[in-house]
C-alpha cells in the first residue's frame, strides 16, 4: 500500500540544451551540440502541453520499486530500467524567468509527479534536451516552506510545541475510530469487524484508524471479502 500527502508545490530551474541520465545536474552530463536558443514564446507554448493531466515517464535514478528493488539502485549497477509511463497532474506550471539556457518555473502538482521529468521532457519537446538544476519543494499538502523549523534550533523541550498531527498528511484517507479493544487487536496485528462507517468504505480506499480522541492508531485496508478492517501500519503507544 502507499501513502501520499497529496499535492506539493515547487519551484525549480531547468537547463536546456544538455541532457543527463539522472535528469539533473547530478548525473553524466552532456551538451547537445544541434542545441539552438529558444525563445520566452516558444517555452510557453511548450509549457502548455504540461499542464493538467499528463502521461509521464518517471526518471531511471529514482525510488520506485522495479523487481524489489529501488530503480536508482539497478541505474547504477549499470543496468537498463523500464518504468511504465502513469498519469500525473500538473495544476500549475508558470514561467518565472528566462534567460537562455535557465529557465526558472513553479508548480503546483498531484503527488508523484517528478520535476525532472517535466524537465527533461520539455526540453525534449523544444528539440534541444534540458535537466533540472534546482528544485525546492515549498509546499506539501498542508505543510509549507515558510513554516519550517532549522532543526538545529530544537531542543528537547521546545519540540513538543513543534510537533504537527499526523492526520494533516492523510487528508484523502477515511477516518475510523476504534474502540479500546480493537485498538488492542489492532495493535497485535489482528482485523477487527466495525459496524459504523463501513458502509462508506471501498476495498481500495485509503483508511485512518484513530481512538476516541482522535489520535492516529494505524494505517489500515477494508476487507469486503473478510468484512473486517485490516491494519496495514501501527503506530507506537
Amino acid at each position: 500500500m502507499v501513502y501520499k500527502i497529496g499535492q506539493s508545490q515547487g519551484s525549480g530551474t531547468v537547463i536546456l540544451g544538455c541532457r543527463s541520465d539522472t535528469d539533473d545536474i547530478t548525473g553524466q552530463v552532456a551538451q547537445v551540440a544541434t542545441a539552438t536558443p529558444v525563445n520566452r514564446n516558444e517555452i510557453e507554448a511548450a509549457l502548455g502541453e504540461f499542464r493538467g493531466p499528463i502521461l509521464q515517464t518517471p526518471p531511471p535514478h529514482s525510488a520506485i520499486q522495479v523487481g524489489g528493488k529501488r530503480a536508482y539502485d539497478l541505474a547504477r549497477a549499470g543496468q537498463t530500467v523500464q518504468l511504465a509511463a502513469r498519469e500525473v497532474e500538473v495544476h500549475r506550471l508558470d514561467m518565472l524567468s528566462f534567460e537562455w539556457p535557465f529557465l526558472r518555473v513553479d508548480i503546483d502538482c498531484s503527488s508523484g509527479t517528478y520535476i525532472r521529468s517535466i524537465g527533461r521532457d520539455l526540453g525534449e519537446r523544444l528539440g534541444i534536451g534540458g535537466l533540472m538544476t534546482k528544485l525546492e519543494r515549498t509546499s506539501i499538502g498542508p505543510c509549507r516552506v515558510e513554516k519550517a523549523i532549522d532543526p538545529a534550533s530544537l531542543t528537547k523541550d521546545s519540540l513538543a510545541s513543534f510537533v504537527l498531527d499526523p492526520l494533516l498528511a492523510l487528508p484523502g484517507h477515511e477516518r475510523i475510530v476504534l474502540a479500546t479493544q480493537q485498538i488492542a487487536d489492532f495493535r497485535q496485528g489482528r482485523a477487527v469487524a466495525i459496524s459504523q462507517g463501513a458502509s462508506r468504505l471501498a476495498a481500495s480506499a485509503p483508511i485512518a484508524a484513530v481512538d476516541e480522541t482522535d489520535r492516529l492508531i494505524a494505517l489500515a485496508r477494508w476487507s469486503p471479502e473478510t468484512g473486517r478492517l485490516h491494519p496495514e501500519l501501527v503506530f507506537a503507544e
